[in-house]
């Protein structure tokens, strides 16, 4: 996917959701969800925008998912879950957030599609979600305070440059 296919894809969308998934691991009382913080879905609309960690490299791959898809093998007594971390991380809940830009910073497109250093999504009211897959377990999700932590811990942070793919026409 090139940048110009995930503007295509994502225009006059709106984030509804965010997605964080994970296993239940039955054995434990009560049923206990443990969270897989290397990918993060953002519904939009129909789709799921793909935030998804590079191993450990401090890096993401960005990309357009018709479902949610848990890649990672689990035990057999887990049981593959998602759970929505719209309440705890959009200002608006209920509204409609929709996207006016979405920020990422060394990005770079290959056959493989979409790589950057961290990503920012800047919502119509004027909320902006940072997401960090510098942290060692996965993804951080947060407001600009997360994006400082990033710039001030993770080297890359100093030079990276950001790019902005514009959603709205602010006319």
């Amino acid at each position: 996917m090139t940048l110009i296919e995930l503007q295509l894809l994502l225009d006059g969308s709106g984030v509804s959701d965010i997605l964080l998934p994970g296993v239940i691991d039955q054995d434990e009382k009560p049923a206990r969800f443990r969270p897989l913080p290397q990918a993060l879905y953002f519904e939009c609309n129909s789709a799921y925008l793909k935030m998804e960690t590079i191993a450990t490299t401090g890096t993401m791959r960005i990309s357009i998912v018709d479902s949610i898809e848990i890649p990672f093998h689990i035990e057999e007594d887990m049981t593959t879950a998602v759970t929505s971390l719209r309440e705890q991380c959009l200002d608006d809940a209920d509204g409609s957030n929709h996207l006016r830009a979405i920020r990422f910073w060394a990005l770079t497109e290959d056959e493989a599609g979409l790589c950057c250093a961290a990503a920012q999504l800047d919502l119509v009211n004027g909320q902006q979600i940072f997401v960090d897959p510098s942290y060692h377990f996965g993804m951080r999700i947060g407001g600009s305070q997360q994006r400082e932590i990033w710039r001030e811990n993770w080297p890359v942070a100093k030079q990276a440059v950001e790019r902005l793919m514009s959603l709205v026409d602010d006319q």
